[in-house]
């Protein structure tokens, strides 16, 4: 059985539960870890939930144990675990045990986004430094690559009656258009693999913040390595998916554009726009637990889509309006943190100010909710396991023996 408390440099699986034995074993090369079978303890190991102690172990004090710890009765705190029973939940008295940022058991929203706001701050060095480093790097690339471009722009927007354009010379202005193609290309690139690797790190670092681990970025590293690429290939073949659907739709608007008959157009295009809306989220929030089922259960590409699938059908409408609220208060955010930013760009006049002023208005946005963005879709999945896969028994125990 695998822990997803357990420690790198090899990596743990969390392992997706089996028909027949509950929790299925770790993929090979994951971390494994035997817990004591029933009626046994390992040495140096704490009892499990509702276990007498064995033998060599101090005696239970007059009067139960005291306050706070496990099995006493009493809600424990933060690190603390509550009331005995499954994975340490009592249902009769609401208590839950909460070794790290969320209770062990089925999250409200409210406690979702706290404990998103938790984990960021339980572990600030990988989820707030190395984003602001990698984001920073990212958009940094980006400018060197978009510059030239916009220093064309600037210098036509300057200079309109001596511009190639105003003079006939074409080349000059494919010339300038091609390196705008160009440097949008590697900005698109760059800003992929940043963005995929980060999420990646991001949610390893939460699934241990459950547990009330913090792992160095080293071990994060570590843990995460492995799948980089299978991260990589995840999110190009959900961007692939969606690029379909969109396709499909301005497909149909082109047929309809065929018959030239103005009232059609407008009917198929507005069906069109319709439905890919609609696709695109439906396909949005099936394929939303991949990257945590891919990280965190060491699965494969197609596993992890079969993964969020099942996962995600048992809750679709809850998943759609946690992950519609989140984007929404993620525009907001961004909106209030880079249109300052754009406007003291835009005071300069100059298309190359414009560019640098929402470039950096981009990394302030990215640095602030990319971590937000990959908590709530880590702390997701584990409430949806919890919630249809007892995995609070799995954390429970993980918690103990971390």
């Amino acid at each position: 059985m695998s822990y997803p408390g357990s420690p790198p440099p090899q990596g743990g699986g969390w392992g997706a539960p089996d028909a027949g034995s509950g929790w299925g074993a770790p993929n090979p090369g994951g971390y494994q870890q035997q817990p004591p079978q029933h009626g046994q303890q390992g040495e140096g190991q704490p009892p499990q939930y509702g276990q007498q102690p064995g033998a060599g172990q101090p005696p239970m004090p007059p009067g139960g144990p005291p306050s706070g710890t496990p099995g006493s009765g009493n809600p424990g705190g933060y690190g603390q675990f509550g009331p005995a029973g499954q994975g340490g939940f009592d249902p009769h008295s609401g208590f839950a045990p909460q070794p790290g940022v969320i209770p062990l058991r089925p999250l409200t929203l409210g406690e979702l986004y706290d404990g998103a706001i938790r984990s960021i701050r339980a572990n600030p060095a990988v989820m707030f430094a190395l984003t602001a480093v990698l984001v920073s790097i990212s958009v940094a690339i980006q400018g060197v690559a978009t510059w030239g471009f916009y220093e064309d722009l600037n210098s036509l927007m300057l200079n309109p009656d001596d511009s190639a354009l105003m003079s006939g010379d074409m080349s000059s202005l494919y010339s300038t258009m091609q390196s705008g193609v160009l440097g949008s290309l590697i900005s698109s690139a760059v800003s992929f693999l940043v963005t995929t690797i980060l999420t990646g790190l991001l949610i390893h670092s939460v699934s241990q913040s459950v547990i009330g681990r913090k792992m160095s970025l080293g071990e994060v590293w570590a843990a995460v390595r492995g799948q980089i690429l299978r991260l990589l290939g995840l999110s190009l073949l959900i961007g692939l998916m969606l690029t379909v659907v969109l396709g499909a739709a301005i497909g149909l608007v082109a047929l309809a554009a065929l018959t030239q008959e103005v009232a059609l157009i407008a009917i198929v295009g507005l069906l069109s726009l319709l439905l890919a809306v609609v696709g695109m989220l439906v396909l949005l929030t099936f394929t939303l637990l991949a990257t945590p089922a891919l990280v965190l259960e060491r699965a494969g590409i197609l596993t992890a889509l079969r993964r969020s699938f099942t996962l995600t059908r048992r809750a679709f409408w809850r998943i759609l309006g946690i992950y519609l609220l989140t984007q929404v208060l993620v525009f907001v955010v961004a909106s209030a943190v880079s249109y300052p930013i754009g406007a003291v760009g835009g005071l300069f006049g100059s298309l190359t100010a414009i560019n640098i002023a929402s470039l950096i208005g981009a990394a302030v946005t990215l640095i602030v909710t990319t971590p937000f963005v990959a908590a709530v879709t880590a702390l997701l999945y584990i409430d949806v396991r919890i919630r249809t896969e007892a995995l609070d028994v799995e954390l429970a125990r993980a918690a103990q023996g971390a």
